[in-house]
């Protein structure tokens, strides 16, 4: 593959990452007050507002905050997108974020309030990690 089929393919396969970005940079420019409703908090999920349990993982304390996400998942991305196809992604982003929602409501009682993407990052990392790990590779090469 010549040096520039290989930039049309990761540009295409960084669809989705730079999307994701994109979404949760838009998310971050909500009016003030938006972070409270659509953070994960234990009780409101209980009341009934299980949106909380996605839009958590798209909102942030501040700018500082959402660079590092946008940084981690554009990195995610460069590294690993084109192991899984889009539809696969996806399905990594759900199962990602179903394990973190659990993990807070069964495992983690205490924790009262969250935001931010570093959880559901950290999940797609391990899944193109195990990609990486399930390919022959030539140690020579």
């Amino acid at each position: 593959m010549t040096l520039e089929g290989l930039f049309r393919v990761r540009s295409a396969a960084l669809a989705l990452p730079m999307g994701l970005a994109g979404f949760m940079a838009g998310i971050y420019l909500l009016p003030p007050g938006a972070t409270s409703v659509l953070r994960y908090e234990r009780n409101a999920v209980f009341a009934g507002e299980a949106w909380r349990l996605v839009t958590a993982h798209f909102v942030h304390a501040d700018a500082p905050h959402l660079w590092w996400n946008v940084a981690g998942v554009l990195l995610v991305g460069f590294l690993f997108s084109s192991e899984y196809s889009p539809r696969q992604w996806l399905l990594i982003l759900l199962v990602s974020t179903l394990a973190i929602d659990i993990g807070f409501l069964v495992f983690e009682p205490g924790l009262q309030w969250y935001l931010g993407f570093s959880g559901v990052l950290h999940g797609c990392a391990a899944a193109g990690l195990v990609a990486w790990l399930r390919q022959e590779r030539d140690p020579f090469t």
